[in-house]
């Protein structure tokens, strides 16, 4: 199946690499993500959905991305090294839509 169209269950969130939070995707909430002192994401799930409510980054890409439930979706906060995944309960992150039909 290559477009499996899948809604994650899962939100994780990775600084530098490394794995800082992960939360589910059914329970709205606010979360500051663990960063440095003079850096600030806050990542929101609101109705099964995941977005950058605030971040103090210069460019404001992160929040600008808007929100997400689908797998294989990233919101990415480049100045903070803050990559936002959203996975299925199985782990899975696999990108659920084409971006190109090969024949």
């Amino acid at each position: 199946q290559i477009a499996g169209g899948k809604t994650a269950t899962t939100v994780v969130v990775t600084v530098d690499g490394t794995e800082a939070l992960r939360v589910p995707l059914d329970t709205d909430g606010t979360y500051a993500i663990p960063l440095p002192a003079d850096e600030e994401n806050i990542l929101a799930v609101q109705d099964g959905k995941a977005y950058m409510q605030s971040a103090n980054c210069r460019d404001q890409l992160c929040v600008r991305q808007g929100a997400t439930s689908r797998t294989g979706k990233q919101i990415v906060c480049l100045p903070h090294r803050v990559v936002v995944r959203l996975e299925r309960a199985d782990g899975a992150a696999v990108q659920d839509d084409l971006d190109v039909v090969v024949r």
